[in-house]
């Protein structure tokens, strides 16, 4: 039975990346690349138009009292690498359009020519299951958060380290998740690629974008990231997260 389970997750592991209306092409040696209708790309070449269109709203970021005010991911890439942050609460939750779109389009920067462009529609079968704890709630601290760090680094699943932690029944590319305290956790899935890493061509590296959120039923806290992971074995692994 442990032999048939091992199997089962390597195999749910090893086709977590697909695309959903992919165009083209049988060049193996190329990225291939898929992305979430939300960022309005039809191309990897709009990449830079789309850095400097200006968002639905305007963002205001603080540092040491000197304010900035956002226009577009231009700006609001600049301006964290400089250490400006949301003003306060209700700028951090106007922010999450801010982090998905200007992170993931950083992301895709990085990406190697691609023969290979889909839509992400929804989540590949069974990798929810398989994602860390991408956010510890805000009060976390003291054992707690060493503990959440370890399962974190270890790609232990949250749902294994948190057994209260419930995933809201879901068919689409953002999931939903709730604990017995409270808190809600939703994570949607933006960007992914599949790109070689030598020249042979026999080792490619997956890497999955993710819009990671959490808040809190009854109050105003509100907190998002962008978080890149990667197959490791049979686990999933943080490669790193933004802000």
């Amino acid at each position: 039975m442990e032999a048939r389970r091992t199997i089962a997750i390597a195999l749910v592991l090893s086709s977590l990346f697909y695309f959903t209306g992919v165009r083209a092409a049988d060049d193996a040696r190329a990225a291939k690349v898929a992305w979430a209708q939300s960022l309005g790309l039809d191309r990897l070449s709009d990449i830079g138009g789309a850095l400097l269109k200006e968002q639905r709203q305007p963002l205001v970021l603080n540092r040491h009292g000197e304010s900035r005010t956002i226009q577009n991911c231009d700006d609001y890439l600049s301006a964290v690498s400089d250490g400006f942050v949301p003003a306060n609460n209700f700028e951090n939750t106007r922010s999450s359009d801010y982090v998905e779109r200007c992170f993931a389009l950083q992301f895709l920067l990085q990406v190697s020519p691609s023969a290979d462009v889909g839509v992400i529609q929804k989540w590949p079968e069974g990798m929810v299951a398989s994602i860390p704890p991408l956010l510890c709630p805000a009060e976390c601290g003291g054992p707690k958060a060493r503990e959440w760090k370890a399962a974190l680094d270890n790609g232990t699943p949250w749902v294994k380290w948190d057994p209260d932690l419930v995933v809201e029944p879901f068919n689409g590319r953002t999931a939903v998740l709730h604990d017995a305290e409270g808190w809600v956790y939703s994570m949607s899935l933006v960007v992914q690629s599949d790109s070689p890493v030598d020249q042979s061509q026999r080792t490619r590296e997956q890497r999955f974008g993710i819009l990671a959120c959490a808040s809190v039923q009854q109050g105003a806290y509100h907190e998002c990231k962008f978080v890149v992971l990667s197959p490791d074995g049979l686990k999933l692994r943080q490669i790193y997260s933004r802000p």
